[in-house]
């Protein structure tokens, strides 16, 4: 199915249309840009899932992560796995 859609989306669009398309296409091209890019996280979402996480270690004593742009971040240390801050939400 990847390959017909790449086909398709390589075809010369019909006068008036900017692409070629087939059903299901605008969803493909966003999977593929998913897998490429990753899935996009608000920054508030983020920070949601930071108080998450923090609430369970603080509850449970146990650590969890969440993985945003190929890194996962530590929410008791709140710090990437190659050691950088994350500070791109409130705490």
């Amino acid at each position: 199915m990847d390959h017909l859609m790449e086909q398709t989306s390589r075809m010369q669009p019909l006068p008036g249309f900017e692409k070629s398309i087939l059903p299901g296409g605008r969803a493909w091209g966003k999977e593929q840009e998913h897998q490429r890019d990753g899935i996009p996280v608000s920054g508030a979402a983020l920070a949601s899932l930071a108080g998450l996480m923090r609430n369970f270690h603080e509850q449970y004593g146990r650590s969890i992560a969440v993985i945003q742009s190929w890194s996962i971040i530590d929410a008791e240390r709140m710090v990437t796995t190659d050691g950088r801050a994350v500070s791109d939400f409130k705490r």
